[in-house]
C-alpha cells in the first residue's frame, strides 16, 4: 500500500515538475515573440507565438491576441479578426488587441452592404469604448467618433460630438484630434462660425502633420463658407489628391467644382480618377458624371 503511495505521490510530482518545466518553456517562447513583435518581425511573432501554445496549450489567449495583432500589422485582416476573436473567447483582453479588432470591424462596416453597417458599426464602437474602460485614449475617442460620423446606418452623425469634442480635450494638440472637431464644426452647414472653427482646426491639423483627410476637410469648409467654388476651395482639393492619390474624396469633390464652372476636360479627368480610387459602389453615378463631361467637350468642339 505504501508502495503505491509513493507510486502516486511520485507520478504527481512528475507531471508538477514537466508541467511547471513547459510552462516555463512556454513563457520564454512568449516572451521571444513578443520581443520580435516590437522589432516588426511578425513572421517570427506567429512562429514564436505557436511555439508558446505547443509547450502549455493551455491559458493561450495572450500568444492569440500576439498572433492577431501581428496578422494584423501585416495587413491580414481576416487571419487578425479570427485570432483576436478567438482570443476573446478564451477570455483573454488587452487594450491593444481591442483597438484592432475594432478598426476590423469598422473597415467591414464602411464597406458592407447598408444591411450590414449597422451591426459592424456597432460592434467596432464596443470594442473601442471597452478599450477605453481598460485605459481611456484620446485617439480611440476620435475613432469612436468618427464611426459614427462615417458610417450612414449608425444614424445621423449627431452622436460623434461628445467623442470628437472628448479626444480633442484629452490631447489638443494631435492632428487627429483637430481633424475630429474639422469634421464636427464642419457639418454645421449654415452656422459660419462653426465653419471659421472648422478651418482653423483643419489648419492647425495640417501644421502638426499634413494629411489628404485634413486638405480635403478644409476645402469643404471653405466651400461651404465661400458657397461657390474659390481657389482655396479647389487648392486644398488639389493638395489632398498630391498628398495620398487613392483618396476618392477629394477627385469627386474635384470633379463637380470643374463641371459647375463648366471646365469640363478637366472635370472628366477627376471624375475618371474619382471612377478608379471609388470605393463605396458609386460606379454608376460617376459614369453618368463621365457620359455628361465627354458630352460637354464634344458638344463645344463641334461648335
Amino acid at each position: 500500500m505504501k508502495k503505491i503511495k509513493y507510486l502516486v505521490s511520485g507520478l504527481v510530482l512528475l507531471v508538477l515538475i514537466l508541467t511547471a518545466s513547459s510552462y516555463g518553456i512556454s513563457c520564454y517562447f512568449f516572451s521571444k515573440a513578443q520581443a520580435a513583435f516590437e522589432e516588426g518581425n511578425y513572421y517570427q511573432t506567429w512562429e514564436l507565438s505557436h511555439k508558446s501554445k505547443s509547450f502549455f496549450p493551455f491559458f493561450t489567449g495572450k500568444q492569440d491576441s500576439l498572433i492577431g495583432r501581428a496578422y494584423f500589422q501585416s495587413e491580414m485582416k481576416e487571419d487578425a479578426r479570427i485570432y483576436l476573436e478567438g482570443s476573446l473567447e478564451k477570455g483573454y483582453r488587452d487594450r491593444d488587441m481591442l483597438v484592432n479588432l475594432a478598426r476590423i470591424y469598422y473597415d467591414k462596416a464602411y464597406f458592407a452592404p447598408e444591411s450590414l453597417q449597422y451591426e459592424y458599426g456597432k460592434k467596432a464602437v464596443s470594442l473601442l469604448e471597452e478599450a477605453n474602460e481598460i485605459s481611456p485614449g484620446a485617439l480611440e475617442y476620435y475613432q469612436i467618433g468618427y464611426t459614427y460620423f462615417s458610417i450612414p446606418a449608425l444614424g445621423e452623425g449627431g452622436e460623434c460630438a461628445p467623442y470628437f469634442r472628448k479626444a480633442y480635450q484629452m490631447d489638443p494638440d494631435h492632428w487627429l484630434t483637430n481633424l475630429g472637431m474639422c469634421y464636427l464644426y464642419g457639418s454645421e452647414r449654415d452656422k459660419r462660425d462653426s465653419l471659421e472653427k472648422a478651418i482653423e482646426h483643419a489648419t492647425k491639423s495640417i501644421e502638426i502633420r499634413p494629411t489628404a483627410l485634413a486638405h480635403n476637410c478644409r476645402g469643404t469648409a471653405f466651400h461651404k463658407l465661400d458657397e461657390y467654388y474659390s481657389e482655396r476651395v479647389i487648392q486644398d482639393w488639389l493638395q489632398a489628391t498630391s498628398l495620398n492619390p487613392d483618396y476618392f474624396s477629394p477627385y469627386y469633390n474635384l470633379g463637380l467644382a470643374y463641371s459647375e464652372i463648366e471646365e469640363f476636360q478637366l472635370a472628366l479627368y477627376f471624375w475618371e480618377e474619382a471612377l478608379r480610387t471609388d470605393t463605396r459602389g458609386w460606379e454608376n453615378f460617376i459614369m453618368k458624371k463621365i457620359d455628361e463631361a465627354e458630352e460637354k467637350i464634344f458638344k463645344s468642339l463641334n461648335q
